[in-house]
């Protein structure tokens, strides 16, 4: 079971002196942490009941957004299934091809000369002729 907190991110300040409060998530043992794209001072923050304080003109409204916010990411972890939270709390990490395997100095070599040979290329200057033995 994930278990969910909001905190204030004191680690990202704003030039204004905010700060973002952000979803704490937590599921075995990995934690991450989801942005609600509201900032705050610390000073407007009630850390003990975790909402904004009266001191903010719009506290009303910030406090219903972050508790809808809040539901909204609680109905998530709790209708999905053990790997979907896992992809919840992955960061979106592109998918990556997979890499061919690499060929060895000799056989770049030998496709070389079978390419020059194919094109009339094997005669070097000063009497020289491609070989390649191993």
């Amino acid at each position: 079971m994930a278990s969910i907190k909001m905190i204030l991110d004191k680690r990202k300040v704003k030039p204004d002196g905010s700060y973002p409060i952000c979803f704490l998530i937590c599921h075995k043992r990995k934690t991450t942490t989801r942005s609600s794209k509201i900032y705050v001072l610390e000073s407007e923050w009630d850390n003990e009941t975790k909402c904004i304080k009266k001191s903010n003109s719009q506290h009303k409204l910030l406090n219903v957004k972050l508790k809808k916010a809040y539901a909204d990411i609680q109905s998530q972890l709790l209708l999905a299934d053990d790997e979907k939270v896992k992809e919840f709390l992955a960061p979106v990490v592109p998918i990556k091809k997979p890499v061919k395997a690499r060929k060895t100095v000799y056989q770049f070599a030998q496709d070389l000369i079978v390419q020059l040979k194919a094109d009339n290329k094997t005669e070097m200057p000063g009497s020289m002729n491609l070989q390649l033995t191993r």
